[in-house]
């Protein structure tokens, strides 16, 4: 192994925050879990939305009779046919300075929202933020959907989680009215508050144009 690639193995993947519109998303994942190898009803109704059909028409994937017949996979897939409209790849959401503190955090696997799950305790509002926090860390994890496809994409492609703008709100709430406690054994003194604080400026942004927020990771 070179020493490059032994740079990229022990390099924490980077954490983007985008926009979503998960009424797509869930037209997506429904065709990809039924009947995936023949026109089923799911496929129809996810080619029936034109920004869709659009999205795939100009990558030259036209004349769909089955799954196979879209040759992007699944994580690809589904990220590339959630993007909000249809005018090509979104602005990651947060400021400059949140994009960069929240993308590859200084600490376990570098995903911020691993950090709020370790050390947020389950007192008062925890137990709520704790598991609202985890559609949009582990949405996408095998336990939900039986495979691992989702986070094994093509290029390093990785979808973690998404919530829909009605979640993204209650997870907005739930940060903002502060009724969360932090452990005492928290690694970085207000380091919790501080991906907090980033996250509701990420969600903020998301909800005010009616998305939902997707979280991926990517080397």
């Amino acid at each position: 192994m070179s020493s490059l690639d032994e740079w990229l193995a022990a390099t924490t993947p980077f954490h983007t925050f985008e926009s979503c519109d998960v009424a797509k998303l869930n037209l997506v994942l429904a065709a990809i879990t039924e009947a995936p190898d023949s026109q089923s009803e799911a496929l129809t109704e996810m080619l029936k939305h034109p920004e869709i059909s659009e999205r795939l028409e100009s990558q030259g994937i036209t004349d769909i009779t089955g799954r196979d017949d879209i040759s992007w996979d699944n994580a690809t897939l589904a990220w590339l046919c959630s993007l909000p409209n249809n005018s090509g790849l979104p602005k990651p959401l947060g400021s400059d300075k949140a994009r960069e503190r929240l993308g590859r955090y200084s600490w376990g696997d570098g995903n911020p929202l691993s950090y709020l799950s370790e050390f947020v305790t389950p007192l008062d509002d925890g137990e709520e933020l704790l598991a609202s926090i985890d559609l949009l860390a582990n949405r996408f994890a095998a336990k939900n959907f039986g495979h691992d496809e989702f986070r094994t994409g093509s290029g390093g492609m990785c979808l973690l989680g998404y919530q829909s703008v009605d979640e993204a709100n209650e997870l907005r709430r739930l940060l903002t009215k502060g009724k969360w406690a932090v452990s005492s054994e928290e690694i970085y003194d207000g380091g919790a508050r501080e991906i907090a604080k980033h996250l509701i400026v990420v969600l903020r942004q998301a909800t005010s144009k009616g998305w939902g927020v997707l979280l991926r990771a990517h080397k």
